[in-house]
């Protein structure tokens, strides 16, 4: 019964699993999210969250081998904003991925071949995994070796496919060149946003445009809520707010919990000054 209600809200194990690391329960997203991904390797988005909860913990050694191999499979699969993440969190793990952003601009800029297809290669279908007694009853250190020991098996899964030659041509992204393009995902900082939190709100004046990298993302209007749009993975939105000192014309919602990738418009200034074709690509992105 209980995963019936979860399918019909929308609710998957990992996102209930990411709920649990928001709400500060690191053991409950631990245990979720080993589930997945001992059931599942092929998950990139429990991989991530179990590499999330361990760097948190300072247990970094598995989980940024484990970082390095997710930038190149998110990569593979097209998931830019996703391997930027990645890529952040190896960082901060300890400079695990060295030299992934730019590979990742030489991968996704203007001047790259192209795989042709034009858009991320889809996920695969969410997992249910029950948290099963394996991870229920472990705590403390035995959790989070269990957890490690299901990355490392990630890492043996994954490890050997070799490096994405090709990646589609993403919007505003696929416009710019290598260096704009390293100057931008470098700038961009990354934000976790709860179920039911709004990322922008209608009427308030924002200085911040935004990539999805996980999620799903409603764009409503009015007291209402009209639903206008629904974002998920790739989506970007708010740009207007880079360019104008207009108001937001709609409030942005998180269904599930999202990680969000966020450029400010100071750094976009900054960026600009540098680099000028970056702020006229962006320039034509938002009003194409």
């Amino acid at each position: 019964m209980e995963r019936a209600r979860e399918q019909v809200a929308g609710f998957t194990t990992l996102d209930r699993a990411y709920g649990k690391r928001l709400a500060k329960d690191s053991e409950g997203a631990l245990r979720a999210a080993a589930a997945i991904l001992a059931a599942h390797p092929e998950d990139l988005g429990a991989a991530l969250l179990l590499c999330r909860v361990l760097v948190d913990a300072d247990r970094v050694a598995v989980a940024g081998q484990a970082l390095e191999v997710l930038v190149d499979a998110m990569a593979r699969r097209g998931d830019l904003a996703g391997a930027v993440v990645a890529a952040r969190l190896a960082d901060e793990a300890g400079g695990f991925a060295a030299g992934s952003l730019p590979k990742l601009a030489a991968l996704f800029c203007k001047e790259a071949p192209r795989s042709g297809s034009g858009s991320l290669r889809p996920p695969p279908f969410p997992a249910y995994s029950e948290v099963t007694p394996t991870y229920e009853n472990l705590h403390g250190n035995a959790l989070f070796g269990a957890a490690e020991h299901v990355l490392s098996a990630f890492i043996a899964h994954h490890g050997h496919e070799a490096a994405a030659a090709e990646a589609p041509l993403l919007p505003l992204f696929g416009d710019l060149p290598q260096d704009a393009l390293l100057q931008l995902i470098r700038a961009l900082e990354v934000r976790e946003l709860p179920a039911e939190t709004s990322a922008v709100t209608e009427g308030t004046t924002g200085d911040e445009a935004f990539v999805v990298a996980r999620g799903l993302l409603n764009v409503v209007r009015g007291e209402e809520h009209t639903l206008l749009a629904s974002l998920g993975p790739g989506a970007i939105f708010g740009e207007m707010a880079l360019l104008s000192d207009s108001t937001r014309a709609a409030s942005v919602v998180a269904v599930e919990p999202a990680l969000l990738l966020v450029l400010s418009r100071k750094d976009l200034d900054t960026l600009s000054q540098l680099t000028p074709h970056l702020g006229q690509q962006l320039g034509q992105f938002c009003y194409d």
